[in-house]
């Protein structure tokens, strides 16, 4: 049988890999378990009860942009029981998650709604075992405002940006239809140790998210065309019970699309209060390994804080940057708040860690 020794030294040499110069990013939170249907589709219903309901927002850059970027989701999710004796230990998941971004300099903003849904498949062979796969599939639509846009043609000597523009500009906003896909493993052992792994395909049909894509509007025989790239999400980690009341949970994740990555290594200490609220309380810490051109480097130390009473549970991040930016803006690191609120524990569970 795996011991958890097995399973630590498993997640150590897939840190390994998970650096190494492969190629990503879009849409991501430093507080990944806080909101894990954005994470991966699979882990949809797979909660300590009866529903599941998350919120995230995360602001960028305050100290650098007049309007920061902001990107805020929230999702619902819970599971259904197989009636079939043959599937007795199965589950169903479904859930829906709805996502919104904005960008103040052009107004620029991004709304996205998602059904998802996933099978977790009961394996158990000596130890609980799951294998969960899941799916996601939605409508993003995105628009952007040209009050702001400025060209050449418009400037009038001795009184700036004043003049009409010739410019064919085309609609200001499209949508597209977006599917992702992602597959889950998760082990329960020696009673209390956890171990779950999982990947995550996001943009599957590569939709074309070019403003330009309707060439209807600008009379034009030229059709303008860019595809979403592809991003592949890993994630990794363990559960470890120290004593009663704590645990420790290292992990990873990993972001890679086009010729970006991104990294979150890092572990969470949890500690539980004796008292009838069940309270405990987590700090954790991650370090974000970036590549965007040639080079991996280290891109911000994150921190991280949350407690949790009863049902609820509120989480808060900072990421301090130390990428070449931080020689000119001081304080331009990311806030990022998270709560999650969970339906009533019913004797069952399908694990996933929850910060």
């Amino acid at each position: 049988m795996l011991t958890r020794n097995h399973y630590l030294m498993l997640l150590v040499g897939i840190s390994f890999l998970f650096i190494s110069p492969i190629k990503g990013q879009d849409r991501f939170f430093s507080q990944f378990y806080s909101h894990p249907i954005s994470l991966n589709p699979a882990l949809t219903g797979t909660m300590n009860g009866t529903f599941r309901a998350n919120a995230a927002l995360r602001q960028q850059w305050n100290q650098v942009l007049q309007t920061p970027y902001s990107t805020f989701t929230a999702g619902v999710d819970t599971r259904i029981k197989i009636s079939s004796s043959s599937f007795n230990h199965d589950r169903i998941g479904a859930g829906v998650v709805f996502s919104h971004d904005q960008f103040g300099t052009y107004d620029f903003n991004a709304n996205a709604i998602a059904f998802t849904g996933a099978y977790h498949k009961d394996v158990t062979a000596g130890f609980p075992q799951t294998i969960s796969l899941g799916f996601q599939i939605g409508i993003e639509q995105r628009a952007t405002s040209y009050n702001n846009f400025v060209f050449e043609d418009q400037y009038l000597l001795g009184s700036g940006y004043v003049l009409s523009t010739a410019e064919q500009l085309p609609d200001n906003q499209l949508a597209f239809l977006d599917l992702s896909l992602g597959i889950n493993y998760s082990a329960t052992f020696n009673q209390f140790d956890q171990f779950f792994a999982g990947i995550s395909m996001w943009h599957v049909n590569r939709p074309n998210i070019s403003f330009y894509a309707n060439i209807n509007n600008l009379g034009s025989p030229v059709e303008v065309e860019a595809l979403l790239k592809m991003r592949y999400t890993g994630h990794i980690g363990l559960n470890l019970r120290l004593s009663e009341q704590r645990y420790l949970s290292p992990r990873m994740m990993l972001s890679v699309q086009g010729d970006h990555l991104a990294t979150n290594i890092g572990a969470n200490y949890r500690f539980n209060f004796e008292d009838v609220h069940e309270s405990h309380f987590h700090i954790g810490g991650a370090t974000r390994l970036v590549k965007n051109t040639d080079a991996i480097g280290l891109d911000a130390i994150i921190l991280m804080i949350a407690y949790g009473r009863d049902n609820y549970k509120i989480g808060l991040s900072y990421d301090a940057q130390v990428n070449d930016l931080q020689n000119e803006f001081v304080g331009q690191g990311t806030y990022e708040i998270t709560l999650s609120i969970t339906g009533d524990y019913e004797g069952e569970s399908l694990f996933c860690p929850e910060f």
